[in-house]
């Protein structure tokens, strides 16, 4: 009975630290990319940071289920997603990630959309 119980724990034990050591290995293989040029106040100076995100970047910052407003040609009223929680969704992962305040206009410029779109090869 006591060996069963020792060989239980020891199981337990080498797959708890197999576990934790995998989750290390892939959250460091997976490091954030180098942030995009800025200026000395936080703000692109010229252009809207949207318009240059990688695809790892949209990744982070458009929530799983809001993929469709900005990839899909039906327009936001006849859709079923709510576009202002992926719209706040898309402001507060840019300035979480990359510490620039964005605006819902820039989110909602057909600019960002097109450029989605592209980046996600959409046609």
């Amino acid at each position: 009975m006591r060996n069963w119980m020792f060989i239980s724990i020891a199981v337990i034990v080498l797959g708890g630290g197999t576990t934790m050591f995998v989750m290390h290995r892939t959250s460091t293989a997976l490091s954030p990319e180098p942030l995009s040029p800025q200026t000395t106040s936080g703000i692109f100076a010229s252009s809207n940071p949207l318009l240059t995100a990688t695809h790892a970047q949209l990744d982070r910052w458009i929530r799983p289920f809001c993929g469709p407003l900005w990839l899909s040609d039906v327009p936001p009223k006849d859709n079923w997603i709510q576009p202002e929680p992926c719209i706040q969704g898309v402001i507060d992962g840019v300035e979480n990630d990359i510490k620039i305040k964005v605006t819902s206009a820039q989110v909602s410029d057909p600019a960002f959309k097109a450029h989605v779109r592209q980046v996600y090869g959409a046609k």
